[in-house]
């Protein structure tokens, strides 16, 4: 059997989608994609995860990590 447009929509309508997003995105291009996926895959449903879900965290320097030169 060959995959068509037809088929392809009829074999995907009870598929979900998982799609990453990296930390930084403009948000028209995932939208765009979401309704590819949606409208014109026609996926049941997506889910969007974000790649890193919390950003890195900042470390602040310790009066421990901190090295100081001694003055005379």
């Amino acid at each position: 059997m060959w995959l068509t447009h037809d088929t392809l929509l009829y074999v995907l309508k009870d598929y979900s989608a998982v799609l990453v997003i990296p930390d930084f995105y403009e948000r028209t291009y995932v939208k765009d994609i979401i309704d590819i996926l949606l409208l014109k895959m026609g996926f049941k449903q997506i889910c969007v995860q974000q790649a890193s879900p919390f950003p890195p965290p900042i470390s602040f320097p310790t009066p421990e990590t901190l090295h100081f030169r001694e003055s005379n």
